[in-house]
This record gives structure tokens, C-alpha cells and sequence, in this order.
């Protein structure tokens, strides 16, 4: 019987399934090493992307942060030109007001009975003094005084009886009359 030699032929066999596996290996190792490359590469795109776009958000909320500042200001500088502006108006129409409540209140006294000493008036009322020759001069003043669109109510605080130089008897009064506010007056005279 013939003897072959088989040993070299499997040891060949087994040096190619070896070869083959450390290729395969390496090929696995470069194919991993590649791949993770790639990846690092793609992380590193991505982050300075990213951090392109937060450089350049952060730049636009800077800008858009100081164009909210300059609307705040210019809110707040419009509120209070808004608040001069109602002041002006204000004093605008109210300009004329104690010179019509004088007026009117010259144009509601009794003639020849009557006449005023002391006026008093503030944003609210005013007080009126005076002197009558009698009750009624002090009654008809007063009821005119109440029709006048210029006042709300009219109130005798006070009426005494006095004796002029003369010796004429008299009738001192103080009367309280509350003012109709403007809006009122406007509506009611059309006025101011």
C-alpha cells in the first residue's frame, strides 16, 4: 500500500483558512476603523454646524434683544407722551373754566339785592361769601345758581343776620357749590 502524505496539504489548508481569517479580520478592523472615522468626521461636521448656528443664533437674540430694548424705551417714552399729552388737553380745555365759572356766576346774582365779598374755589367746590338785603336775594342765588350747568349742588353752609354802618339789617351767607366735572359741562354746553 502506498502512503501519501497528507499533512502538508492540510497544513496548507489550514495556513489559507488562517490567512483568510486574518484578512477577513483586518478587513473587519479597517472596514470598524473606517466606519468610526467616517462617524468622528460626520460628529465633527455636525458640531461646527452647530456651533455655527448657536455663534449665529446668540448674534440674532443680541440683536433682537437690543431691538426689544429700544421698543421698551420706545414704549415707555410713547406712555409718557401719551400721559403729557392728556395733561396738555386737559389743561387746554380747562384753560377758560374759572374764568366761565366767574362769568356765570356773575350772570346768576341778584342785582341791586346782593352782592359778593369772598370766593374760595379749588378742583372740586366752590365756597361763595357774600351779603343780601334779604332771605329771598339769598334764596333766588342760590336756586339760579342750582339751574347753572357750572355747579352740581348747591349747599347754605351758613345765613346770619348782621347790621351795616348804616344800621340797615343784612343777611351774611356762605354757600358751598360743588363744580360739574368738565366731561359733564362739555356735554351738557357744548362748550369747552
Amino acid at each position: 500500500m502506498i502512503r501519501i502524505n497528507l499533512l502538508p496539504f492540510r497544513e496548507e489548508r489550514r495556513r489559507k483558512r488562517v490567512r483568510r481569517q486574518m484578512t477577513g479580520f483586518l478587513l473587519f478592523l479597517l472596514l470598524t476603523a473606517g466606519g468610526l472615522f467616517q462617524l468622528a468626521f460626520s460628529m465633527d461636521r455636525r458640531i461646527a454646524r452647530m456651533e455655527e448656528d448657536t455663534k449665529r443664533i446668540v448674534d440674532q437674540i443680541a440683536i433682537y434683544r437690543e431691538r426689544a430694548d429700544k421698543a421698551g424705551r420706545m414704549k415707555k417714552d410713547l406712555s409718557l407722551l401719551d400721559r403729557k399729552i392728556t395733561v396738555i388737553t386737559d389743561l387746554n380745555r380747562g384753560r377758560y373754566r374759572q374764568v366761565d365759572l366767574l362769568a356765570e356766576l356773575s350772570r346768576q346774582i341778584v342785582e341791586g339785592r346782593m352782592w359778593i365779598d369772598h370766593i374760595t374755589t379749588d378742583p372740586l367746590k366752590t365756597v361763595i361769601q357774600g351779603m343780601a338785603f334779604e332771605n329771598s336775594a339769598v334764596a333766588d342765588f342760590l336756586t339760579r345758581l342750582e339751574t347753572s350747568s357750572h355747579y352740581e349742588r348747591v349747599d347754605l353752609k351758613q345765613s346770619v343776620s348782621r347790621r351795616s354802618r348804616q344800621g340797615k339789617l343784612l343777611r351774611a351767607f356762605t354757600l358751598e357749590c360743588r363744580k360739574n366735572p368738565l366731561w359733564k359741562l362739555e356735554r351738557e354746553t357744548g362748550k369747552l
